[in-house]
């Protein structure tokens, strides 16, 4: 006990001292990303927020992640040793969600004043109501990068439901997933994007558009070729994903100095 006592002692000096030299903005800062467990750790406290814990729920989607970590501590925990000794969690859509950083376990915290509203929604059936996909920007300023959600209009999610709907599918082996020119991860969704379930991918290969899903029972991909006369309408869904990307390849391009030749692989001569 008298070494554990010592070593925390030690640990306080060390980063009182680092504090010194930058000054009260680092405390603030951290104070900003301290959270307080409540209630036997059903409510945590991050300032003046509450947030309630989340029943257990497969289709709740977190995203839009803040980058910034949250590390929530008992409250006889001192806030310079909160990113030690606590418990890490990062802020979604748009500091609606805490969500633990742990593999072992997903716990979702809601902000209270939305808290009742979204508890009895993942209480109820999930009734998709459309389709959306995640992608991720870069900022070349910051360097940093962003998440976030786009949500098909009714015109893009008609063109999925025809293509399911009347195009026969085939069975696919799993190599070729890997060969695509790109894909994109398209989910069923509530209106509001916080309920999702991984339903298609959309992929390119070889200049055609493919909609593929998992079939449970065979354990392989089934793949919808899509028509050519929809290509227009494919192209508008994955065009957000696409800029976004074309800004980070132009980033690193200019960065390394890459000229427009890419080293692509080719997978089938492998």
């Amino acid at each position: 006990m008298k070494k554990l006592k010592r070593l925390f002692a030690l640990c306080l000096s060390f980063i009182l001292l680092c504090l010194c030299t930058t000054g009260c903005n680092a405390i603030d800062e951290m104070r900003a990303h301290h959270g307080v467990y409540a209630e036997n750790g059903d409510v945590i406290m991050v300032g003046k927020t509450q947030y309630r814990l989340l029943p257990n729920n497969k289709y709740l989607a977190a995203t839009n992640a803040n980058p910034d970590p949250i590390y929530v501590t008992d409250k006889d925990v001192p806030v310079l040793l909160s990113n030690m000794l606590g418990v890490t969690f990062r802020s979604f859509n748009d500091g609606l969600l805490l969500r633990s950083v742990d593999y072992m376990e997903d716990l979702y915290y809601c902000r209270s004043d939305k808290y009742d509203e979204l508890a009895a929604r993942l209480k109820e059936a999930f009734n998709p109501t459309g389709y959306c996909y995640r992608y991720t920007k870069f900022n070349a300023e910051t360097q940093e990068f962003t998440e976030h959600t786009y949500l098909l209009t009714k015109e893009q999610e008609e063109a999925v439901h025809e293509v399911v709907a009347h195009v026969a599918g085939d069975a696919r082996s799993e190599s070729e997933r890997y060969n695509n020119d790109y894909s994109i991860t398209l989910y069923s969704c509530s209106d509001d994007m916080l309920l999702q379930n991984y339903e298609y991918t959309i992929e390119k290969l070889y200049g055609s558009y493919y909609l593929v899903e998992y079939d449970n029972i065979t354990n392989m991909d089934i793949a919808y070729t899509v028509p050519y006369k929809k290509y227009a309408i494919f192209d508008a869904i994955c065009q957000s994903k696409l800029e976004a990307e074309k800004v980070e390849d132009d980033y690193y391009d200019n960065l390394y100095g890459y000229t427009e030749e890419k080293y692509d692989i080719d997978y089938e001569v492998i």
